[in-house]
């Protein structure tokens, strides 16, 4: 339980959440007169800034600290770090005009088809109408057939008036197809299976969903638990006895194959 006055779970998952959408991790250690580490505390990267001294370490201002703290009182995390930097890119911010893109579209398509901003059609008169004949033949044919109860009555116009749609249908507007791909930029910004966000249409070339979750645990969640580990590892080392130790994270459950494939293999084995 890193920190004492929240759940295990709560800890690691502030940790990847300020790593994957800041692209910075940074939590406060806190030591005893004898250097033992009796909590940790992740902070609010917005909260934190990073300089180096005249030696090159890594110092961190941290909002509402007198003093600058060093590595040895803060664990520091990049998830992206470009060459001679010392602050870790946000994986968000490199996207901006993806998911912008996204957000852009997501408020168009509630505006279009949401508060009807186009029309379902027009009817057509060769000739001219007055302001009341156009109105009596605008409402009586909406009477007729407006909203859904109505929306497949057989429609008579006389006079040689036509009717012509305008309105544009998602499916014909590729809305549908430009809301998976949104969905699609978020899986490859942060390495997540698209079946794990309900996009199961081409998202997976693997054989089944078990080689696709494996291939997640390899490519998305790895990379991620390893920089905890080495990053959590040097702590343990401050205790006596632990020149040696080091921290791993068992992920053995999520690779595990299903029944009828591990029987095989014990079969095999035996």
């Amino acid at each position: 339980q890193p920190d004492v006055d929240l759940p295990r779970n709560a800890f690691y998952n502030s940790v990847i959440v300020s790593l994957l959408l800041d692209g910075n991790a940074f939590i406060r250690v806190f030591s005893n007169a004898k250097g033992e580490v009796v909590n940790l505390v992740v902070l609010n990267p917005h909260q934190v800034e990073i300089k180096r001294n005249g030696l090159g370490r890594l110092m961190f201002k941290i909002q509402g600290e007198k003093t600058p703290l060093s590595s040895e009182q803060v664990v520091y995390i990049p998830d992206l770090l470009k060459p001679g930097a010392i602050r870790g890119t946000s994986r968000v911010e490199q996207l901006n005009d993806n998911f912008g893109l996204s957000k852009a579209m997501e408020a168009f398509a509630s505006t279009f088809f949401g508060q009807g901003t186009n029309m379902s059609g027009v009817i057509e008169f060769p000739g001219n109408l007055t302001q009341e004949q156009s109105e009596n033949l605008r409402n009586g044919f909406d009477r007729a057939h407006a909203g859904w109860r109505r929306g497949h009555k057989t429609g008579v116009l006389s006079g040689g008036a036509t009717w012509k749609q305008t309105q544009i249908d998602p499916q014909n507007s590729t809305m549908v197809e430009s809301r998976k791909m949104a969905v699609l930029d978020v899986c490859r910004a942060f390495n997540v299976p698209p079946h794990l966000l309900a996009v199961t249409e081409g998202s997976s070339s693997y054989a089944s969903v078990e080689q696709t979750n494996l291939a997640w645990v390899t490519h998305g969640l790895r990379p991620l638990i390893s920089k905890l580990e080495d990053s959590l590892t040097p702590l343990l080392q401050r205790v006596d006895g632990g020149a040696n130790a080091f921290l791993r994270f068992n992920i053995d459950g999520l690779l595990r194959a299903d029944i009828q494939s591990r029987m095989s293999a014990y079969s095999t084995g035996l």
